[in-house]
């Protein structure tokens, strides 16, 4: 299912087919692949996510969004939150159909693995627009596997603010013996008590002691949400004897919000500084060009020490969230601060975040053509 090799590398131009409004502030974006024969078509596993590059503001804006269709459907639909006061989100607000951008291959490890056995339940956890790749994975699992079951558990401010909630709502309907599912909402009282909170490992032994949730009937576990709900959640279901290897996930809100002008430049960074010294020279290989730029002892990160010198690299949330940033190196070694995009094995075959990489030598190479 993967695409053409020097599709991943790159971007693949594309046209927006249709804009569907789903909730007051999202959208779902359907794209049409300008296909030609050396990149081929876009393909994708349930779950995963591209990276967007549109140009705003006289430069290239950067930013990930999950396939919000599974990959029986042959579509790529991207389900998409708008963020007052946001550049890109400006620029999706004035989008219509025909306008054209780029995105690149399917990505992330984030995706539907499929049944051990026929009657396999999986269990998933979504929040706010958490729910975009879950609902494809949805949507697969069930539909493809007639003896599966899963349990969603969904949590929002309010209804209004639900994503997806129609085709939830089918799915139920299609699917009434063997999908269950439970709406969570912080800032709307219904008339469940228990679902009147969000959803964390509280809310997890309570579901468990009301006997609605038994852990060990689930064999794969997929958690989709910021990070405090994953993190409690993950803390919750490994207590209870899960094995790691089974628990799914992706941290779907930025970990800390960018500047108003959009750009990964610290204060501390943001100008020349007498005092910084230079502890490494690093080349980057992006879309076949090379740079080369110091990085200095007062540098957060490789990402920001590029911006700093008017380099442009590839990001979205510069908080170890998105992936966007996602890299090879080529020589030398670093250190990241955070990760929340990279797995065990990604890390293993020599992938790394720009946003949270400090040089451990001094020289680094770095290629994000892969």
């Amino acid at each position: 299912m993967s695409p053409p090799a020097a599709a991943r590398r790159g971007f693949f131009p594309v046209a927006i087919r249709s804009i569907v409004a789903e909730t007051g502030d999202s959208r779902v974006i359907e794209l049409s692949p300008l296909q030609d024969q050396d990149r081929g078509r876009i393909t994708h596993r349930s779950g995963q996510h591209v990276s967007v590059r549109v140009t705003a503001g006289g430069r290239e804006i950067y930013r990930t969004y999950s396939i919000c269709e599974p990959s029986s459907s042959g579509k790529i639909a991207l389900g998409v939150r708008l963020l007052p006061n946001g550049v890109f989100s400006d620029w999706l607000r004035r989008c219509k159909a025909g306008d054209r951008l780029a995105v690149s291959g399917a990505q992330g490890r984030f995706y539907l693995r499929p049944p051990e056995h026929p009657r396999q339940q999986s269990l998933f956890i979504a929040s706010g627009s958490g729910i975009t790749p879950v609902i494809s994975m949805l949507e697969e699992f069930l539909g493809a596997h007639p003896e599966a079951g899963a349990l969603l558990l969904y949590a929002n401010r309010n209804t209004a603010s639900t994503m997806f909630l129609e085709r939830l709502m089918q799915l139920k309907n299609r699917f009434m013996a063997r999908f269950t599912l439970h709406f969570f909402t912080s800032r709307e009282q219904q008339a469940v008590a228990w679902r009147n909170s969000r959803i964390d490992a509280a809310a997890l032994g309570g579901l468990q002691d009301k006997r609605l949730l038994r852990v060990p009937d689930f064999r794969h576990f997929y958690l989709c949400g910021p990070p405090p709900m994953m993190e409690s959640c993950g803390r919750f279901l490994r207590a209870g004897g899960v094995d790691g290897a089974r628990i799914h996930s992706e941290h779907f809100a930025p970990a800390r919000r960018l500047d108003a002008s959009d750009s990964p430049q610290p204060q501390s960074v943001r100008g020349p500084d007498p005092a910084a010294r230079i502890v490494a020279r690093v080349s980057v290989i992006l879309n076949g060009t090379r740079r080369e730029f110091n990085y200095c002892d007062r540098d957060p990160s490789v990402l920001a020490a590029a911006a700093r010198q008017h380099i442009a690299l590839p990001f979205a949330c510069a908080g170890g969230v998105c992936g966007t940033c996602r890299c090879k190196i080529l020589q030398g070694r670093v250190l990241m601060e955070k990760n929340h995009a990279l797995e065990a094995q990604d890390i293993a075959d020599g992938f790394v975040l720009a946003c949270q990489s400090r040089p451990q030598d001094g020289k680094l190479s770095l290629s994000f053509d892969y």
